[in-house]
């Protein structure tokens, strides 16, 4: 019932345009399952919702997390661990007990690590072809859960990987009754032309908007503009 977190990279091919992508890998050193998502890039809002979709794919909440400093959702610094709010929230919400790896630890992700190699090995040479980075996430779930199901369990070598998974399965914690929504709440003045800027990234809300607060609604694959006293969708 623990998981172990971290990202990789690989190229992936996108409406006919190869691109590089991040991928969130998430194993369960148990049962040596391996599930991984797409995204453009590590945001916090990445992080969550790669793990939201993992949840939901396997049917309960894991126990406990064990993160790699790199991920955005926070890191170990000195002897402190600092998080994003956004993941607090996260984990406060599906009940995600955590850790950060310590640096130069390899065997506190040697699970994680191995799998993001596996995996690019195995599922990413050559470049899958897809429409969305959605649907690339919903392909790569599937096969993952038919590498599990061809594989045998490094510690039980006449054990197929899904049946020892499916006992793992039963150390899971219920998933709560509603989904968590990984989004970034910002307040932004636009400037003369109804341009805001969000992280490096300039967005149009308007012209009407010159000079207004705007309320932007951060995922990981869109921003939304609103006006903060009406609530009314700008762009």
């Amino acid at each position: 019932g623990e998981v172990q977190v971290d990202f990789g990279e690989a190229d992936f091919r996108v409406r006919g345009v190869v691109t590089r992508g991040k991928y969130l890998t998430v194993t369960f050193p148990h049962s040596n399952v391996g599930l991984t998502q797409v995204f453009w890039g590590e945001t916090a809002e990445c992080v969550c919702q790669g793990l939201r979709n993992v949840f939901e794919f396997v049917g309960g909440v894991p126990r406990r997390a064990v993160f790699d400093n790199a991920t955005e959702v926070g890191g170990r610094v000195g002897g402190e661990v600092r998080t994003s709010e956004l993941f607090r929230r996260f984990a406060a919400h599906y009940g995600l007990d955590y850790t950060f790896t310590n640096p130069y630890s390899g065997n506190e992700k040697g699970s994680v690590e191995n799998a993001v190699g596996f995996l690019r090995r195995n599922l990413m040479v050559p470049p899958m072809r897809a429409e969305s980075y959605g649907q690339l996430s919903r392909l790569l779930l599937e096969r993952c859960d038919g590498l599990a199901r061809d594989s045998y369990c490094p510690r039980l070598p006449d054990v197929p990987v899904a049946e020892v998974f499916d006992e793992e399965r039963a150390a899971l914690m219920p998933l709560p009754s509603t989904a968590f929504d990984p989004v970034r709440w910002e307040s932004r003045t636009a400037d003369k032309y109804g341009l805001v800027d969000i992280d490096s990234n300039r967005y149009l809300a308007g012209p009407d908007s010159a000079r207004s607060r705007v309320l932007a609604a951060i995922r990981w694959d869109t921003v939304t503009l609103a006006s903060p006293a009406a609530g009314e969708l700008l762009a």
